[in-house]
């Protein structure tokens, strides 16, 4: 068989050269680059290149002539007749049969490949992008532009329940306006093969046959769009989900695989921003309630209270007017008691009454305790007879009692939403608050000195957010005014929703908070008085006075008082600390996405450094035994060609490290006996010292409990050996080296936890910090990569490793789930 006959059978594109000239093709090499076969034969090797690969592929093939080593496969970019570059790898090797200079070249077209690493680095940086913005809305955009610019079509969907409805089209085709016009109510989402559960996706590889089953047209209609398609879905928090369908050519499930993490990432992403909605929205309600507190808790005149309370309640919740009615001594009609009104109309003056009889939005909210708006359909007595177009009425509640009525109108007709009504809520607590206070100031005008403490209690008060002094300054106020001897509470389990005791507390005394608690009201008792810490409706705990001397009932309207604003202030705090957490969230988060972005990247630079060395490498190798081999070198040589090859060998380590850490860790879990492998650990790194490990002693001991754990023997004794040279390298002179296992927790999880001690100098300081950093190493011949690559196994198993801190010596904390 003839040279030429042979290559035609190939199957991939190939040809023959000898010398510089092309002397066989074969039909699949004119198929890659689009010239006769006539056009190539005789022609150049460097024919079908770039100009800018012509130089570097000419140099690697006289070098391969001329007998030095070059690699027998690389990736080359060919010119096609159309003037496009087509992606490709060669491999040569020689071709005796066609002549002493003859090379048989295979090409394999990898364009594919390059289309599917496009792909996948978009989704990347589609992520990346997405998690920069700080709404939803935004997002959502980001990311769809950035996937549409990879040359894909992208369609949002939302689920709601068994439909489906467009939200976004960005630049989708036809098809979304025909499922938009045949169901205008929402598709049903039986129209994706699913749809995915969230956090997977699912690949199409026929779209147009899809596309034509859901709509009943022939399948010849969509042959003209995109051939394939990806679904992943999107959790969005605290709503429905959304679906994120894309559509392109040149698609396959691992481009899908990639599209469903990036469905993950983005609805993480919303969850973010989500969680800063809800804290910027907090910090806005905290801010107009500070902002009302600070004009009405500091007023202890009632006629002072309700006027700043009608203007602060107008100026902070952005209404037109404000009116302050309160209840007669009989409770049968509401006085206007103060106003904030730029044009009040006749009738509307302070001290005007309506009665309770008629049922208006003010009534009803001070009759049933209850908030109001004109959307119920009723009128409502103040702000009727001068034409306001929608009202509030919001009861000012203490103890679950309404003290009068908060009436709040707008000109604009804006319509109150929930978050209106609740701040305006907290708003009316606040102002009952003040006024019971005000009122008690009044009752109590000749005990100066508790109403000056109580005072000075009210503005420490609004200057803590802590829940522990909060207490501490209650129950030091509380104990003062009652005339007490001591003060206790407790706090309800919000995993029961009942009270939190500890063992040695009375019976009497457990009843009775039980009571207060439950039925939100004071309760004596022989020896103490308990009272609820109540706000905005909700029980926050009780305050209990032991042994109190015999009080008034003012006082204990007092007491009560006291302990509605400390758990106004408790309520506070609760926002502040989550606002405090939600922002501790945020920031780990975002440090978490710059180290995994930061790792990403060194993993990929050492991967592509340790390749590119691992050749030069096996040359010196090669050349040095060849050296050995025919000088048999004496003295200086024979010295220098050894230190050659120690050297070469330790640069061969450090590749090997380089690799190991920027491979991925993907651990096949397996039940696992420890104590075997652990020995087997312990002479692997003996091997490696040599003769000085043998003047270290070592002793093991395994725990039953933790001798079986599920884990990946080869990961798991390469993380040994990485901890185990480093302790008998520490003890070149000897020493004891322990290895413990034993159980432990982590994060709430039973976890086997291995020790490795050593009794060397330790862990210098300054270093703790940083040795667990790629490239950190204390030792003049260490390469830094040894506790990194124990980092990466250790936290790809689900586990942890830490640095003890022993009396002497150093010693490292494996901790390993028993059970994944």
């Amino acid at each position: 068989m003839t040279p030429g006959e042979l290559v035609a059978q190939l199957p991939l594109a190939a040809f023959v050269s000898e010398g510089d000239r092309i002397t066989a093709v074969n039909q699949r090499l004119v198929e890659l680059v689009g010239y006769e076969a006539g056009e190539i034969l005789e022609g150049s090797i460097t024919q079908f290149l770039p100009e800018d690969e012509r130089e570097r592929i000419w140099r690697r093939h006289r070098a391969r002539l001329s007998g030095q080593k070059e690699p027998p496969d690389y990736l080359v970019r060919l010119l096609h007749s159309n003037g496009q570059t087509v992606a490709s790898r060669v491999r040569v090797s020689f071709f005796p049969a066609a002549g002493p200079e003859a090379l048989l070249c295979l090409l394999t077209d990898e364009r594919e490949r390059d289309r599917t690493t496009q792909l996948i680095q978009g989704f990347v940086d589609a992520a990346t992008a997405a998690v920069r913005q700080t709404t939803q809305a935004e997002i959502l955009r980001v990311a769809r532009e950035q996937v549409e610019a990879l040359g894909l079509s992208v369609t949002t969907w939302i689920v709601d329940g068994d439909r489906l409805h467009i939200v976004d089209t960005g630049k989708a085709g036809p098809f979304v306006e025909v499922v938009r016009a045949r169901w205008p109510e929402g598709a049903p989402a039986s129209i994706f093969p699913g749809p995915p559960n969230v956090g997977t996706h699912i690949f199409i590889d026929d779209l147009p046959g899809v596309r034509a089953r859901i709509l009943g047209e022939p399948r010849a209609k969509f042959e003209s769009g995109a051939p394939q398609g990806m679904v992943t879905t999107v959790p969005v928090p605290g709503g429905n989900s959304l679906i994120f369908s894309c559509s392109g050519d040149r698609l396959d499930e691992s481009v899908a695989s990639a599209f469903g993490l990036l469905g993950k990432q983005l609805g993480a992403a919303l969850e973010g921003a989500l969680r800063l909605e809800e804290a910027n929205q907090r910090t806005a309600e905290l801010s107009l309630l500070l902002e009302l507190g600070r004009e009405v808790v500091g007023a202890l005149d009632e006629d002072e209270v309700v006027s700043k309370a009608a203007r602060t309640a107008a100026l902070s919740l952005r209404c037109d007017c404000a009116y302050v009615l309160l209840p007669d001594a009989h409770n049968t009609v509401l006085r206007v008691a103060a106003r904030e009104d730029p044009a009040p109309s006749p009738g509307l003056e302070v001290g005007s009454e309506f009665p309770l009889s008629v049922d208006s939005l003010s009534a009803l909210a001070y009759r049933h305790c209850a908030p109001y708006t004109s959307s119920d359909g009723l009128r409502t007595s103040v702000t009727d007879p001068h034409g306001k177009r929608t009202t509030m009425a919001v009861p000012l509640l203490s103890h679950g009692q309404a003290l009068g009525v908060l009436t709040l109108a707008d000109n604009a007709g804006r319509e109150f939403d929930t978050q209106d009504i609740r701040l305006a809520t907290h708003a009316a607590q606040l102002v009952a608050s003040a006024l019971l206070n005000a009122r008690l100031y009044a009752a109590q005008r000749t005990r100066a000195k508790e109403m000056a403490f109580l005072s000075d209690f009210a503005l420490q008060l609004s200057g803590s957010l802590e829940r522990k002094p909060l207490l501490e300054l209650a129950g030091t106020a509380l104990t003062r005014l009652l005339g007490g001897e001591s003060w206790l509470s407790f706090a309800p389990d919000p995993r029961l929703h009942a009270l939190r005791f500890e063992d040695k507390t009375p019976s009497d005394l457990r009843a009775a908070s039980e009571t207060a608690f439950r039925e939100r009201k004071l309760v004596e008792l022989e020896g103490a008085v308990v009272l609820p810490l109540l706000a905005r409706d909700e029980a926050l705990g009780v305050l209990i006075i032991c042994k109190p001397r015999r009080y008034q009932a003012d006082e204990a309207n007092q007491a009560l008082a006291v302990a509605g604003a400390v758990a106004l202030a408790l309520l506070s705090a609760r926002l502040f600390e989550d606002l405090r957490h939600s922002y501790a969230a945020l920031e780990r988060t975002q440090a978490e996405l710059i180290d995994r972005e930061r790792m990403a990247a060194l993993g990929e630079l050492s991967a592509s450094i340790a390749h590119e060395v691992r050749n030069p490498l096996g040359v010196i190798f090669n050349s040095v035994g060849t050296l050995q081999r025919l000088l048999r070198p004496q003295g200086d040589v024979a010295l220098l060609l050894d230190i050659v090859g120690e050297e070469a060998d330790r640069l061969n380590r450090m590749v090997g490290d380089l690799l190991d850490y920027s491979r991925p860790v993907q651990p096949a879990l397996e039940p696992l006996s420890l104590e075997p492998l652990v020995k087997e650990a312990i002479s692997g790194a003996r091997r490696q010292i040599g003769p000085a490990a043998e003047l270290v002693q070592v002793e093991v001991h395994i725990a039953k409990s933790a001798a079986t754990l599920r884990a990946d023997a080869r990961l798991l004794r390469q993380a040994l050996v990485n901890l185990l040279l480093n302790a008998f390298q520490s003890m070149p002179r000897g020493g004891l080296l322990e290895v413990r296992a034993t159980n432990a927790m982590l994060e709430q999880t039973a976890c086997a936890e291995i020790s490795i001690r050593d009794s060397g100098p330790g862990i210098p300081p300054e270093a703790l910090s940083r040795i667990f950093q790629p490239f950190f190493t204390t030792k003049a011949t260490g390469t830094g990569l040894g506790l990194a690559v124990v980092r990466r196994i250790v936290e790809g198993h689900g586990g942890a490793v830490a640095v003890g801190r022993p009396a002497s010596g150093a010693e490292f904390l494996v901790r390993l789930p028993l059970s994944r």
